[in-house]
């Protein structure tokens, strides 16, 4: 049929066909071709592009040079160097805790090795207890060629012994040259080891968020690894027991159980924090004790075995929005709001009072309330300080002597049971319902009147605002509140969204709280 060829094909269609293969090779060929001059010109850019936004390394890092072939690639830093130089300078500290099991007791401790030696489950000699060994590993950093070395109070607490590894796998047993709960430091000193190498501790103030660090320690046994990282946050709270001068280096280099006491070191190899704990319920998030406020911990540690601070005599708490609007402080939150003032204490004598705003101690602003402990308590026992005050919508310097900051002493206080209500009342706009103080209740507490919260709507303003049963409101916007109807009465001629201000009493002492009503 014309047109229809189903036999051998002709030698113009053999042709014809060949012509357009090649054709399609030909355009294949260079479609891969152009693919792949368009691939090294985009990692070409890439490598530009990371040269010009990156900065030269610290000369501590090497750079990693580019290959042979001379082809364009990012240049990555190596820390090896660094990490060679100050690996010495950290120690791995094993302690062993001697515990005897008391009567009754329910709780067995899980450790490496047997618990209760040729005791397990009877009583050991003479009827008493048995004695069983805990053990626990952190580390810790030289910080005096002489064999003193700065770790963690948590690490070396309740100890019955001590030993060291230093570099090269030697262990040596070492002995608390003083320890410091509240900072969570201690210092420790190792003799007979020798003339050992020792880092050097820098300004944690000239740390920047973004600067490069490393962590050198002990991670569940595993001596001198290695991680990196850099400055998550600086001054960070965490809500921890050790949170009364709590400034934390906040980082991402990885932190684990057997870290705590080792050092976090810039890429000067300077030590610039104290690792110390981390946030278990995520990933890289860990925290460091600043170097500065080591050292000066430290020095004391050295000197004397103890640390000895001065003493203002206030309970603070910080400015909330609600709270600098209800004390018509212009501008934008700060200072440290004094929500009671200690007996006798040094600010009592001054004639300082719950309500004042502390915005500068000395030469110091006090932005945040969180930095006022610190300043007070290593300013110095016997000197005389000049306080800014907030009072009454006007500022006002008050002058006072430190004191020396007495024993730490427990509250021991229990929170009392809640006695069943007769009649409540529902103050507006609070979202809880109070009544009277039971006269037991303001026997603990030592003073008469107040509204005691039972109950609070957890949908309410009062809990946003951290208000809880037990709690007793003693003033509304300075205003003394006898009783639950005398709260009611105050806040009759507020209105939806206005702030005010409560005096509230609770087993954590005195406070006051600013809540927006609705």
């Amino acid at each position: 049929m014309p047109g229809w060829n189903m036999g051998t094909p002709s030698r113009v269609d053999r042709s014809a066909r060949r012509s357009n293969m090649d054709g399609r090779l030909r355009n294949s060929r260079r479609t891969r071709w152009w693919w792949l001059a368009g691939a090294l010109a985009l990692l070409g850019l890439c490598g530009a592009t990371a040269a010009l936004a990156g900065d030269d390394p610290p000369a501590a890092v090497q750079q990693i040079p580019g290959g042979a072939s001379g082809a364009s690639a990012p240049n990555l830093p190596s820390f090896a160097p660094i990490v060679e130089r100050l690996a010495p300078t950290v120690v791995s500290i094993n302690v062993i805790q001697r515990v005897r099991l008391g009567e009754g007791s329910m709780v067995l401790p899980f450790f490496f090795g047997s618990p209760f030696g040729t005791f397990p489950f009877g009583g050991g000699p003479g009827g008493e207890p048995p004695e069983f060994e805990n053990r626990g590993s952190g580390s810790g950093v030289i910080v005096d060629s002489e064999g003193l070395i700065l770790t963690n109070a948590h690490v070396v607490r309740d100890a019955s012994e001590i030993t060291v590894q230093v570099a090269g796998g030697r262990n040596w047993p070492a002995e608390v040259v003083g320890v410091d709960e509240p900072t969570d430091l201690a210092l420790l000193r190792i003799t007979g080891a020798g003339r050992l190498a020792a880092a050097t501790l820098g300004d944690s103030d000239a740390v920047e968020v973004g600067d490069w660090v490393l962590a050198i320690g002990n991670p569940f046994g595993l001596e001198h690894t290695v991680t990196t990282g850099i400055v998550s946050a600086k001054e960070r709270r965490t809500g921890g027991p050790r949170e009364r001068y709590g400034n934390f280096l906040q980082t991402d280099a990885s932190i684990n159980p057997g870290n705590s006491g080792g050092p976090l070191f810039n890429l000067r190899g300077e030590v610039i924090g104290i690792n110390t704990a981390i946030n278990a319920a995520g990933q890289g998030i860990g925290f460091a004790i600043p170097s500065n406020m080591a050292r000066t911990v430290m020095a004391q540690l050295r000197e004397r075995g103890r640390v000895e601070r001065s003493w203002l005599g206030v309970t603070i708490q910080t400015v909330t929005p609600e709270l600098a609007e209800s004390f018509r402080l212009a501008g934008a939150p700060r200072g440290a709001l004094v929500s009671s003032v200690e007996a006798e204490s040094p600010a009592a004598r001054a004639g300082l009072r719950p309500g004042d705003i502390i915005l500068r101690f000395d030469e110091e602003e006090i932005g945040d309330a969180a930095e006022l402990p610190w300043l007070a308590s290593t300013a110095g026992v016997g000197r005389t300080v000049r306080l800014q005050v907030f009072r009454d919508g006007t500022k006002r310097d008050v002058t006072l002597t430190l004191g020396r900051m007495p024993e730490d002493s427990a509250a021991g206080g229990r929170t009392p049971a809640r006695p069943m209500p007769e009649e409540r009342s529902v103050p507006s706009g609070l979202g809880i319902e109070v009544e009277d103080v039971p006269e037991r209740l303001a026997r603990q507490l030592g003073e008469e009147g107040g509204a005691l919260i039972v109950r609070v709507d957890p949908h309410g303003a009062g809990s946003d605002y951290g208000l809880r049963p037990g709690d007793v409101i003693r003033e509304l916007d300075g205003e003394p509140v006898a009783d639950a109807a005398a709260l009611r009465r105050l806040l009759r001629d507020r209105g939806k969204a206005d702030v005010v201000r409560l005096l509230v009493r609770s087993r954590n002492g005195t406070r006051y709280v600013g809540v927006r009503l609705r």
